[in-house]
């Protein structure tokens, strides 16, 4: 399990229902590893070649990759830096301690997988589950202020399954009430204009195989604003050998 899933198991009653995305100005935001908007990263071939020679799916990114932009998560008393590449959908994701950017506890490639636009009602119950309603019509929340899940989405779900082939199955790695969604809310940093992003999420995580015992991660998020569910495959990767070239 990764740390952020150590950190939801004992947390993740304290997320709250995310507000709806705005625009506002933010700070400069810096990733760790000198990795900020411009720099350059070259990908681990150390790494990524032994998960996909251990069995990862994973779509290891080629030659020198430009950090188009940044997003940044406060949870649980950790950092989590999303540093997004140019012209693609991938992403670093590095974790420091809470204003410790020195502290880097875990650094991870997500690559997209696969995405799927959810274009009906029965579409989004499918994915993230029935919201209960009172006999008025009303949405019932818990105490948190999240909608009541009645019947559980897929997201969420104690085992995601990729059909393949070959058919995989990941193990939930966050612990939630009802099998229902992780809601967070992404600071979004471009070079000149920033934005506020909300998600409902879930991560799961399987061993490759039993040579290496390397574990690969599924990060499966849903965002509203363009009623998408993108599959990410995560690998963990050695923050102390990432080759970065900082231009900032």
């Amino acid at each position: 399990m990764g740390l952020l899933g150590n950190i939801f198991r004992k947390k993740v009653q304290a997320v709250t229902a995310p507000d709806p995305n705005t625009s506002v100005m933010l700070p400069v935001i810096r990733a760790p590893l000198g990795l900020v908007p411009g720099s350059v990263w070259h990908p681990s071939d150390v790494d990524l070649g032994l998960a996909q020679a251990d069995g990862s799916i994973i779509q290891v990114p080629q030659g020198d990759q430009i950090v188009s932009h940044l997003g940044m998560i406060h949870l649980f008393g950790m950092d989590v830096y999303n540093v997004y590449l140019q012209g693609s959908e991938d992403f670093l994701q590095v974790v420091t301690q809470a204003a410790k950017m020195d502290q880097v506890r875990q650094c991870r490639l997500f690559t997209l997988h696969k995405d799927v636009l959810l274009s009906t009602q029965g579409d989004v119950e499918f994915w993230l589950g029935k919201i209960g309603r009172d006999a008025h019509g009303m949405v019932i929340r818990d105490k948190w202020g999240n909608s009541e899940i009645v019947e559980p989405g897929l997201i969420g779900w104690p085992q995601f399954q990729i059909d393949g082939p070959p058919v995989l199955v990941y193990d939930r790695q966050w612990a939630t009430t009802k099998d229902a969604p992780v809601q967070f809310k992404e600071q979004i940093r471009y070079v000149n204009t920033s934005s506020i992003i909300a998600y409902e999420a879930m991560e799961y995580a399987r061993l490759t195989s039993d040579v290496n015992s390397i574990v690969e991660h599924l990060l499966v998020t849903f965002q509203g604003a363009t009623d998408t569910v993108k599959v990410y495959v995560g690998v963990d990767l050695d923050p102390a050998t990432q080759n970065v070239i900082s231009l900032a």
